[in-house]
């Protein structure tokens, strides 16, 4: 942090306070979708990742 090149302690200010307004603008974002709809949407999501997961472990690296 004290190394002139790395500039100081303003990006790193900078990055934890923006780090913060987005995770937070996320988490209400998704508090106030989940409260209008089914969580349907992400189970369906995760059950098609794993499956994906699956097949792509199962198939190996092609050699």
């Amino acid at each position: 942090i004290t190394n002139p090149a790395l500039g100081g302690v303003l990006p790193l200010v900078v990055g934890l306070l923006s780090a913060a307004l987005s995770s937070w603008l996320a988490i209400a974002w998704l508090l106030r979708f989940l409260q209008q709809h089914s969580t349907w949407v992400f189970i369906l999501y995760r059950l098609g990742f794993g499956v994906l997961l699956l097949l792509v472990s199962v198939g190996g690296n092609g050699g």
